[in-house]
């Protein structure tokens, strides 16, 4: 857990890529996915800087939260891949749909998600 990384575009492009070859392969799949609530929200360690640091200084956007990557780190421990997982108050897992997932974050009642709960 101590390793810092920051995960790149790449990702977006293999993701570009799947989404426009799964049609040739799999006609329809993609639609019949969309709407079904099969996917999740990761919790990662990082938090955008506020605006006007993001302005004054562009390069630098994100803090590592090392508290939160501690916790993610104890769940992970305790009950294997799904502690990275963001939770809902009774500490389930959360489920969404594709669009929903893609587009927008998590549910700010979360307390894992919330930045206040980020810090304590």
């Amino acid at each position: 857990m101590g390793e810092h990384r920051v995960l790149g575009d790449h990702q977006i492009v293999y993701l570009l890529r799947f989404l426009e070859t799964l049609p040739r392969h799999a006609p329809g799949a993609l639609e019949a996915l969309l709407d079904q609530e099969i996917y999740c929200y990761t919790e990662v360690p990082y938090r955008l800087k506020p605006y006007a640091e993001i302005v004054a200084d562009p390069q630098s956007t994100i803090v590592y939260d090392t508290e939160l990557a501690a916790r993610i780190g104890e769940r992970v421990t305790a009950i294997g891949a799904d502690g990275k997982l963001v939770r809902d108050r009774s500490e389930r897992s959360t489920a969404s749909t594709c669009s929903r997932s893609s587009w927008s974050p998590p549910s700010p009642s979360s307390p894992i998600s919330s930045p206040a709960a980020a810090s304590g």
